[in-house]
Parts: structure tokens; sequence; C-alpha cells
């Protein structure tokens, strides 16, 4: 991103931008740290501030909870699969079923630090940032088709979404990596139900 205006001054909204980043990657950081040195559930908020050298309340102006700090760290992560998974979808490029498939394959690499984030119940958290790719997901394919197909699109969207971090959670915590395979067809059969249901509801 380019910081500064065609006359090389940084705008006031420039500026702005720059002192966000930098502070949330003085907390992440600061977190990240303190996770070295203890375990996530000993960290208090008042420890990642210090660390951090930035007051309590300039925390919650980026941060409701602890949890959320930790997600942050992967907001990347969720980015990507964002950009790789739905695009091919929305594209035209990839099925449901294809779908299905690499969305546990996308999370296989990721799965020591998706099983942190559970173990520290920052569950909820987590549904919320899965939640917001597959918002995208179906904002992508409202503006490709230039309509929304029906009322029920949202309560669709929401079956996928906690049937997908159910599964997801599921997988991570027992354990179970040679499920995925099983897991992704289970998958696709429920996306497809719901894929028939909602063409006939257009």
């Amino acid at each position: 991103m380019n910081l500064y205006s065609r006359n090389g001054i940084m705008t006031n909204s420039e500026k702005q931008d720059l002192r966000v980043q930098r502070t949330r990657h003085s907390l992440r950081q600061a977190l990240q740290e303190l996770m070295a040195e203890k375990s996530y559930e000993d960290i208090t908020i008042g420890e990642i501030t210090k660390r951090a050298f930035v007051a309590r309340q300039t925390f919650y102006m980026h941060y409701e909870t602890k949890n959320d700090l930790l997600v942050s760290l992967f907001g990347d992560i969720f980015t990507q699969h964002q950009r790789e998974k739905f695009e091919d979808f929305v594209k035209g490029d990839r099925n449901i079923c294809d779908m299905a498939e690499s969305f546990f394959d996308f999370w296989k690499p990721h799965r020591d630090k998706l099983k942190f984030i559970f173990e520290a119940n920052a569950d909820h958290e987590l549904l919320n940032a899965l939640r917001g790719n597959f918002q995208y997901f179906h904002q992508r394919m409202v503006e490709l088709n230039k309509k929304d197909n029906t009322r029920l699109a949202p309560y669709a969207q929401e079956v996928i979404t906690l049937t997908s971090f159910s599964l997801l959670k599921r997988w991570v915590l027992h354990d179970d990596e040679d499920l995925a395979g099983q897991l992704s067809v289970f998958l696709c059969d429920i996306a497809t139900a719901i894929d028939t249901a909602m063409r006939k509801n257009c």
C-alpha cells in the first residue's frame, strides 16, 4: 500500500492507517512473545498491553477480547482461504464438491494453529472468522448473478457455516486426519442438498 499522497506528504487518513497497523502489530507481537513464555490461559490483557507499550483502552479500540487478538494472528490464513477457495467457485472453475474437498485440503497445513485456537476456547471468534468468509462468498455470488436467490439464502449460508465449522473442529481436536476424505464427501452431500433446495426456491 502506498502510504503517501502524490506530493509525497502523508495524509491524515494515511497516518491514521499507519498508526492502526503499528498498534495491531505491536499487540500481536506482544501476545506471541508472551505465549512463548507462559500458557495462553495465564496471559492477561494487562500483560499484553504492557509488553506492547500501549494503553489498556487502546487495546479495546482494536479488539474486544484476548481471543479476538489470538484469532487475528491467523487473519492472513483466512484471507488466503477466502481468496483461493471461494473465488474459483464464484468464477465457475470449480463445483460444490470440489470446494468441499478443498476445504479440508486447505486446512491440513494449519491444523496445529486451529487446534491451538480451539484449545484456547476461542471457538466463537474462529466461527465468526469462518462466517465472514462464507458471507464474502455469498456476496460475490450475488454480485456475479446480479441478484439474491431467495430470502432463504442467509439461512442456507448459516447452515453451511455451522456444518463446516463443526466438522472442522471435530477433525482437528480428535486427530481424525484420515477422515478428511470422508468428511469432504459428507460436506459435499450437505452443500449439494442445500444448493438444490435453493434452486427450487429461486
